[in-house]
């Protein structure tokens, strides 16, 4: 049939929507006065309505030498809770809309400080690569390591270029294609097969996410093929001037991520 000109972020077939539309799915409903029942299956800490009350440990963030408004983002991205009827939780997830100039790159690395967690830090430009690196290193002292430009070497927080963990995913396909053809290159696929169990290690240790230029992310594309292979990452920070822009993804505002 033709298009009605409406975009669809459930899906029938699966019964699911991109995760990053539960906030949007919840107010809706509240409005409505419709009950719904959260289930967390991905190992997340969820709190139920009697414990709110109760002290909870809480990542601490340096603030005293932010803006105003650096403070309140990292603020509210430290404190932001979703409400379902049967229980709350933690919204671990979101953008910082920030233009340049405005020290958004402080603001990520107070952030990254107090979460204190493994984290990948994807920039789209090798300038991009070392200079966030760079500025990263002014306000915090945890270990730096870069992925791209030739080089792996991970740390407590990777600056990482979208090409190279791109060519990493490709690795897969390439081993593939290798297996089949007739004569076999042993040294090609036993350093492919290396490079792979190095990767998916790597990703697996990844608890915080940070995608500058996040609203380039689309379903389906690099951006959200790397995204969806941090299963640990449950921390997922999105970085742009322009989140909502015209051209951005419905990823940008679902933040599937």
């Amino acid at each position: 049939g033709r298009w009605d000109g409406k975009k669809r972020f459930y899906s029938r077939d699966s019964r699911s929507f991109l995760s990053g539309f539960l906030p949007f799915v919840l107010e809706n409903f509240g409005k409505r006065k419709w009950e719904v029942n959260a289930e967390d299956t991905r190992g997340l800490v969820l709190t139920t309505e009697r414990t709110l009350d109760r002290k909870r440990s809480k990542p601490y963030a340096r603030l005293e030498d932010l803006r105003s408004y650096q403070r309140t983002n990292i603020q509210k991205f430290l404190t932001h809770r979703l409400f379902a009827s049967n229980m709350s939780l933690d919204w671990t997830r979101g953008v910082l809309k920030m233009p340049t100039r405005s020290g958004k790159t402080a603001t990520v690395t107070r952030l990254i400080e107090a979460l204190d967690v493994p984290t990948l830090y994807i920039v789209d430009r090798l300038d991009s690569l070392y200079q966030s690196q760079e500025e990263f290193q002014k306000w915090c002292d945890l270990p730096t390591g870069i992925v791209g430009d030739g080089t792996f070497q991970p740390a407590t927080v990777t600056f990482a270029m979208i090409q190279t963990l791109d060519r990493r995913l490709n690795d897969s396909t390439t081993l593939r294609e290798l297996q089949k053809e007739k004569e076999r290159n042993n040294e090609k696929e036993k350093y492919l097969k290396q490079r792979i169990g190095e990767w998916k290690n790597f990703l697996k240790t990844i608890e915080c996410l940070v995608i500058d230029e996040c609203h380039k992310c689309d379903v389906g594309n690099i951006y959200h093929k790397v995204a969806v292979q941090c299963h640990n990452a449950r921390y997922r920070i999105g970085i742009s001037a322009t989140p909502m822009m015209r051209l951005a993804s419905p990823m940008t505002c679902g933040f599937d991520w």
